[in-house]
């Protein structure tokens, strides 16, 4: 069987799809985001300095642990991890105060991780209890800073997905109301086939199913007939009334 021709509405899906643009293309949003990925990024690191300081507190007082090995492995892996960038893109003084906050902890020495510790140097014994609770300290602000940031991102997404709504508005109900007619065309064809068995019986024949078979269908019974008020095609018709889609 031949496939149909395109016509203007099959096209039209596209043409709306068309409006869809990526949302880490708008500037905003990506600048948005490079700075969450930093704070991120912080937070990982403080996190793995602070593993690595209750290791070796751990090895300095058990440095014959059974499972010394492991956690020496641990340490190497924490201490060869990459460093993140400390610098990102934009200004941070248009950022939440929070933000702002984290990301000067970030940026604050050259050596940055020594920086996220707290101190300055480290001693070739450092307290790794201070250490531990320094960490704790500066994750903490790092984690007000990711929240805080958070919420600009959804902001951006929020008002950025209105936006995109109203471009969409015309398409969208183009397509809301094709799919009604569609479920309104099955019931109606659902009817005249029941309407073409009721006249066979009627007129005292049997209806041979075999010559004139008929697919079940689960959607014909959820649809049912839009002449009954009760009925899922008819419910909604009235619902798209109510929001103005069928006028």
């Amino acid at each position: 069987m031949p496939l149909q021709k395109t016509t203007a509405a099959d096209q039209a899906p596209d043409k709306t799809k068309a409006l869809i643009t990526r949302l880490d293309a708008d500037p905003a949003y990506a600048e948005a985001a490079a700075v969450l990925r930093v704070l991120q990024d912080g937070l990982s690191a403080i996190e793995r300095d602070r593993d690595s300081a209750v290791v070796e507190d751990h090895l300095r007082r058990s440095p014959s642990d059974s499972h010394a090995g492991a956690l020496r492995a641990r340490l190497k892996a924490n201490r060869s991890a990459s460093p993140p960038p400390a610098q990102v893109a934009g200004n941070s003084s248009k950022s939440p105060a929070a933000v702002a906050e984290a990301l000067e902890l970030l940026k604050a020495g050259a050596d940055r991780r020594a920086v996220l510790a707290g101190i300055s140097a480290r001693p070739a014994r450092p307290d790794h209890r201070q250490v531990i609770a320094d960490l704790e300290e500066n994750a903490a602000v790092i984690r007000a800073g990711i929240a805080a940031q958070q919420r600009v991102i959804d902001s951006i997404r929020g008002s950025a997905s209105a936006a995109l709504a109203d471009r969409l508005r015309a398409g969208h109900r183009d397509l809301v109301l094709k799919q009604f007619r569609a479920a309104q065309h099955f019931a109606a064809a659902t009817d005249a086939l029941r309407q073409l068995r009721s006249e066979i019986l009627a007129a005292g024949f049997e209806f041979r199913s075999d010559v004139l078979p008929e697919p079940t269908s689960r959607a014909a019974l959820i649809l049912g007939s839009e002449s009954d008020w009760n009925s899922e095609v008819n419910g909604l018709r009235r619902l798209l009334e109510e929001l103005g889609i069928i006028l």
